[in-house]
């Protein structure tokens, strides 16, 4: 990509950590770009996190899923579906037969997080009908 193509659409947006890259992704395919995906595994290693860390984690992501879901509502509807989390899960069925337990926490993050981006799209739905 180049440095013009990137700014042409802002770059990615500070303000947002829940989904950054899917924002950025949509502005550059709305831009009439291509998007080029790597079929290579890439591994992001976070050390060994505890369940805590990760759900201090996963809370300071869920603080900006109000501003992905402004800015690119469709998408966050599709990315929120059960139909897409089940994809998600069902594309780790690997790491199941291989670690059934972190396969099962893997699960109850993904449940707990799906509950904590659906409470915070209503809140953020109910406040903006009250300051109306």
């Amino acid at each position: 990509m180049t440095a013009e193509a990137y700014w042409a659409v802002d770059g990615h947006q500070e303000g947002l950590v829940w989904s950054e890259d899917k924002d950025f992704d949509f502005r550059i395919r709305q831009s009439g770009k291509r998007v080029g995906r790597t079929r290579s595994i890439i591994t992001h290693h976070e050390g060994s996190p505890s369940m805590r860390g990760i759900a201090k984690k996963k809370i300071f992501y869920l603080q900006t899923t109000a501003s992905f879901e402004a800015a690119q509502p469709e998408q966050f509807s599709v990315q929120i579906s059960l139909k897409t989390r089940a994809k998600v899960l069902l594309h780790g069925w690997k790491l199941a037969l291989r670690h059934p337990i972190r396969f099962v926490g893997l699960c109850a993050i993904g449940v707990v997080e799906y509950g904590c981006v659906i409470y915070s799209s209503r809140n953020a739905k109910k406040q903006a009908l009250t300051s109306v």
